[in-house]
């Protein structure tokens, strides 16, 4: 009986402990995201919000057979197209530099007030900038593929 009592107030200990390092890792990281978060440059937020290939090719894919309803309806493939245009912009997504010329200063704009506005702003901004949605998402297609190609070719030490 002497025993059990014994883990049981270390297991107790233990609980209060942990639940002590929760809360102050907890005010941590809500002090890092309302204090430092903010101030990172646009490098740091582009490899903090990185895209998955999958939901690039998700996002490709439905440009592609041009069925856009289903960008406009998801908030998540919203912030991916806002993920996807802040990488562009900083070079974590791999653009080669005939690619990254290609854009039009206009196109920037476009990609640089994507990448800033309000989530529920998106939707509006590509729509009114179809045009420059398209082009830039087949700049970024292009450029997926002929990295695929290098990859395939040479496998991942020669890329």
């Amino acid at each position: 009986m002497r025993n059990f009592k014994k883990n049981l107030t270390i297991q107790t200990n233990l609980r209060r402990k942990e639940k002590e390092r929760r809360g102050i890792l907890t005010a941590q990281f809500n002090s890092y995201k309302e204090n430092i978060a903010p101030k990172s440059s646009p490098l740091d937020r582009a490899l903090n919000n990185s895209v998955t290939i999958d939901a690039i090719n998700d996002i490709r894919h439905l440009i592609s057979s041009k069925t856009l309803d289903p960008i406009f309806d998801d908030e998540d493939k919203l912030s991916t197209i806002q993920k996807i245009a802040s990488g562009m912009l900083e070079g974590v997504i791999p653009l080669s530099n005939p690619q990254n010329l290609a854009f039009t200063d206009q196109q920037k704009t476009f990609m640089k007030e994507l990448e800033n506005m309000e989530l529920d702003e998106v939707s509006e901004h590509i729509k009114d900038n179809i045009d420059d949605f398209n082009e830039v998402f087949h700049i970024l297609d292009l450029s997926l593929k002929l990295l695929i190609k290098a990859f395939d070719k040479y496998g991942s030490e020669g890329v």
